[in-house]
């Protein structure tokens, strides 16, 4: 099976899995805070702790992909996850209690998160260094198709009761499983060598309870190249920007920017038609070029789009910076996963792409904490203040790229000649 084929057989399971998962997910917030009773800040926390479970499962499945195998990280997680996913609509049904419904979550967070870092990996290993961004853009377009139909689809169970959404994801994930086991190669393609300086390394697969456990914590212990600690420092700062697009750009679009909201979701429906339409084309503009320069370019586009956040009135106004924002998005998220991927060490391609999952999860998990603070103290009194804030750490993120770039070889960058 040749890469590229290999490739669009991974992006129709992403569509599938994402699709899945996006029938329910975007769900639970309000099935905790309207069925359930449970207070907007409560619920923030019980989304951030969910983050940060899926977070160490984003450092976990990487490691364990480098030991046992892309394919086999990948269908297992999406075993695991149609488990607990069914698990928790069982809970749901019976109105357990929070607590429970708290364990079952995180838990399927955690197990299904062992997916992503492995099928970065898979890519990953597969494409050469300069090449790797256009290939991972191509993932972000399935992952976003994934998220444009499921939400509109969930909505149809609205009408009856939240069970029968969370069993629908159930069913997807373990669909997506079996048809991932069934087409994907977990081989090399033949005559392809990713990284000619990257040996195959053999790595045993974990024995025992206590080589498992060992597991979960390996990704942690071992060393990593300093380059990449500061490249996850930035991921972490650029993830806390990312995150501000969903519940604090809401929240401020309705209470300060005079937006209908019912016409919010309009503003998220242009963020996925431009990821859609736009991520190949721009990918391929990008490709090959100094990726360090790419994410400094597309940090200043996420510090621009939330200034015109802060200042923008009416749907119109926060039209324009959500195109701006989504701009942003376009270029730094396939710059991320490819930069990860070219500075991991022989043998731990999965480690790092894991790492760095880790460190964006982590990002992720903190930036709607703090968007919310900034939404309740800054902006009754300035409702641009809490933006440009956002702004600020995006124009930090992006320097700390730049700067990383002095570090980097050519080859790291993903710089090619012919390119510039």
């Amino acid at each position: 099976m040749s890469r590229t084929r290999g490739l669009q057989l991974l992006c129709v399971g992403q569509t599938l899995q994402l699709a899945g998962l996006s029938v329910s997910m975007p769900y639970l917030a309000i099935y905790l805070n309207t069925e359930r009773g449970l207070a907007m800040g409560k619920v923030g926390l019980f989304l951030a702790v969910t983050v940060l479970a899926g977070a160490f499962g984003n450092a976990v499945g990487g490691r364990l992909s480098d030991r046992v195998g892309r394919k086999s990280v990948m269908v297992w997680a999406l075993v695991f996850r149609a488990a607990f996913t069914w698990l928790l609509a069982s809970a749901i049904a019976g109105s357990r209690s929070l607590a429970e419904v708290t364990v079952v979550q995180m838990a399927g967070a955690f197990l299904g998160s062992l997916y992503f870092p492995a099928a970065q990996a898979w890519v990953g290993e597969r494409w050469q260094r300069h090449e790797r961004m256009e290939a991972f853009g191509w993932l972000r377009v399935a992952s976003n198709l994934g998220w444009a139909v499921g939400p509109a689809l969930g909505g149809f169970f609205l009408a009856g009761s939240y069970a029968p959404m969370f069993r629908a994801t159930a069913a997807v994930c373990l669909a997506t499983a079996l048809y991932l086991r069934l087409a994907l190669d977990d081989r090399r393609p033949t005559g392809h060598i990713s990284c000619p300086e990257e040996p195959a390394i053999a790595i045993p697969p974990p024995s025992g309870i206590a080589a498992w456990a060992g597991a979960v914590v390996e990704p942690f212990s071992g060393p990593v190249d300093p380059r990449f600690l500061r490249f996850c420092l930035w991921t972490a700062a650029i993830g806390a920007v990312m995150t501000q697009l969903v519940a604090p750009l809401s929240v401020h679009a309705v209470l300060y920017a005079g937006v209908a909201p019912a016409k919010v979701g309009l503003l998220f429906t242009i963020n996925g038609a431009m990821v859609v339409a736009l991520q190949t084309p721009v990918v391929k503009a990008m490709s090959g070029r100094k990726i360090s320069r790419v994410l400094w370019a597309g940090s200043l586009l996420y510090a621009a789009g939330y200034c015109m956040v802060g200042f923008g009135r009416g749907f119109g106004g926060l039209a324009a910076a959500m195109v701006v924002v989504t701009l942003g998005e376009i270029v730094v998220s396939p710059g991320l996963s490819t930069l990860s991927a070219n500075l991991a060490s022989p043998g731990e391609l999965g480690r790092y792409t894991g790492l760095n999952g880790f460190a964006q999860h982590v990002g992720a998990a903190v930036g709607p904490f703090l968007g919310g603070l900034g939404l309740e103290h800054f902006s009754p009194r300035a409702p641009a203040a809490p933006w440009l804030l956002v702004a600020l750490a995006a124009l930090g993120a992006g320097a700390g790229f730049r700067f990383l770039g002095r570090s980097l070889d050519d080859e790291e960058d993903g710089f090619r000649l012919e390119a510039a």
